[in-house]
């Protein structure tokens, strides 16, 4: 289980924020490659603390996020301006976190929730679960968590831990904590593709 349920609490609720608007088209140059992998850049400069103010912070700042279904394996990776080893970096023992919200069904609403970061051992997991309110929903399955060649957060997850869909799309989120010291210290966080267009389709190969 990942550490400080508050802290990914916070990032789902980016992720409904995300999705909750009909999904409109989306500027051109942000999204790349709709099939089995898809990529979306976003801004820098960007963060947002919890009441919605503009913060300085490069280790919360997505600048790419992506998503490929590989067969076996459903990748979905999330680079940060400045990346940061959740194994070393304190901010990430309680709660920071990276997440995808993945829409499979395609009523832009995300059915599951992919998080990344940092178990009470201090190493670094994947942790998959149904947040939609749809009865006999399965338990919590683990994908496996890596780091990138540019320290991008990679989470890889079994088809199945999300229904095992013919395509979806999907958000990204990054959540920080301030101070892990500190339990009412503010989150920050940030949100990709900005507005209310999810990224994708990706499809099975």
């Amino acid at each position: 289980m990942l550490a400080g349920p508050r802290r990914v609490a916070v990032v789902l609720c980016s992720l409904v924020a995300v999705v909750a608007a009909p999904t409109v088209a989306v500027a051109d140059g942000r999204v790349h490659a709709t099939g089995v992998s898809n990529s979306v850049n976003d801004p820098k400069g960007d963060v947002k603390n919890e009441d919605g103010g503009a913060v300085a912070q490069p280790e919360a700042d997505i600048v790419s996020a992506g998503a490929e279904d590989r067969g076996n394996d459903v990748v979905f990776t999330l680079l940060v301006d400045r990346p940061t080893d959740p194994k070393t970096t304190k901010n990430w023992e309680s709660g920071t976190a990276a997440a995808w919200g993945v829409d499979t069904n395609g009523d832009n609403a995300p059915e599951y929730l992919v998080a990344f970061g940092r178990n009470e051992n201090g190493q670094l997991a994947v942790q998959v679960a149904r947040v939609d309110d749809q009865a006999g929903a399965a338990a919590p399955c683990a994908g496996t968590a890596s780091l990138g060649p540019k320290g991008e957060f990679v989470a890889t997850v079994p088809p199945g831990c999300l229904g095992d869909p013919a395509s979806f799309r999907y958000g990204a989120a990054m959540s920080w904590d301030t101070d892990p010291a500190n339990d009412n210290a503010p989150a920050v966080g940030d949100s990709a593709p900005d507005g209310s267009a999810l990224a994708g389709p990706v499809t099975k190969p």
